[in-house]
């Protein structure tokens, strides 16, 4: 089924998929992290909140292919004119979650994300979770905006 603009209502649902994981993704690391007045207050992952990652993780590997061609194209209509510093892998900007999902474990992601020196224990410092918790909420945006960009501007089509 195609919309009025265009767009398979497929595309569109799966897109709206792909953010609501990536939000209950985000919502996991801010628990284990933040209390509920968003102090500093982290606590180690039980075995629940590790099987639920596990879950997380594993969608994301099982639906990357289908997100990164959708994903490329709206990375060259929105960022292919930044000027991003040598620094930072191409391939980073193909698939920017990556990094995110890729650990198997809750503290190998904190190890990762510089919110700990050791991926082997769960002990994240102040700092390094208040920048994680900044990344994520940076990566929620381009979520945010990557959708309206699938379901609102038809993958990016313009009149030429």
């Amino acid at each position: 089924m195609v919309d009025t603009i265009g767009i398979s209502t497929d595309t569109q649902d799966f897109v709206w998929e792909w953010g609501d994981h990536w939000f209950q993704f985000a919502r996991q690391i801010f628990s284990l992290l933040l209390d509920e007045e968003s102090q500093f207050a982290p606590h180690t992952p039980s075995d629940l909140e590790e099987f639920q990652h596990h879950e997380l993780r594993a969608w994301f590997i099982e639906n990357a292919e289908r997100i990164i061609p959708l994903w490329g194209k709206f990375y060259e209509a929105k960022f292919a004119e930044l000027e991003i510093d040598d620094s930072t892998p191409y391939l980073h900007w193909l698939n920017p979650f990556r990094m995110f999902y890729e650990p198997e474990y809750l503290s190998e992601l904190a190890h990762v994300l510089h919110m700990q020196e050791t991926d082997s224990t769960w002990e994240p410092s102040e700092k390094g979770a208040w920048d994680a918790c900044m990344l994520l909420f940076t990566q929620g945006t381009i979520v945010r905006q990557f959708y309206d960009w699938v379901c609102i501007e038809d993958l990016g089509k313009t009149d030429e």
